[in-house]
């Protein structure tokens, strides 16, 4: 397993790290307290990914995803279940919005919150390593762990790393599931350099 005890526990640290600045950042756009839970991290084969978020009324998770080029490329996404979403949107809108504000702004809430997640873990992998990464523009996409990773390429054996985390904001607690879509072997030779130096 490229990732072992000690890579993945840097890896928790770093997550940690970039899981708080994203809470900040959270916090400060809506200025209400927003708490996230540090994440507990796998490493499965996309065949294997498992979400362990329920579809509700037939509703598919919506998923945000996001490219990223640099020392290695892949794409992460950020996933939540459909009913929920609608709750953490009105959360996002306020008390006074009603349904046709939430639904007119669901799309660009869920981006612009699946952008400041995904950028603060990945920017935080980044400083650990002392890279730097391109993004590309974020996008919503729905249905299969596929669409959310790749276009068309995304074979059945690709090892992805996946952290499963929740998020309170008010009296919503709103579970959702970042998933790094990237070499796990490239990756695990890279935070190599960073544990030696500890």
């Amino acid at each position: 397993m490229p990732l072992d005890p000690a890579r993945l526990d840097l890896l928790r640290e770093v997550f940690s790290i970039g899981v708080g600045r994203a809470a900040s950042t959270l916090n400060e756009m809506l200025d209400a307290h927003v708490q996230l839970e540090l994440p507990s991290l796998r490493v499965c084969r996309v065949a294997d990914f498992s979400e362990g978020l329920t579809h509700v009324a037939g509703v598919p998770p919506r998923r945000v995803s996001l490219g990223f080029e640099g020392p290695f490329s892949g794409r992460s996404g950020l996933i939540m279940s459909g009913t929920d979403e609608l709750s953490f949107v009105a959360a996002l809108a306020g008390d006074t919005a009603d349904a046709a504000v939430v639904d007119a702004i669901r799309e660009g809430a869920l981006i612009e919150v699946g952008n400041i997640v995904l950028n603060a873990i990945l920017g935080s992998i980044a400083n650990t390593l002392g890279a730097h990464f391109e993004y590309a523009v974020p996008e919503l996409v729905d249905a299969t762990i596929e669409n959310l990773l790749s276009t068309r390429t995304t074979a059945s054996d690709l090892e992805i790393l996946v952290a499963d985390t929740c998020v309170h904001l008010n009296l919503l607690e709103i579970e959702i599931v970042l998933v790094l879509g990237l070499s796990v072997e490239e990756l695990g030779i890279a935070l190599d350099s960073e544990l030696v130096s500890r």
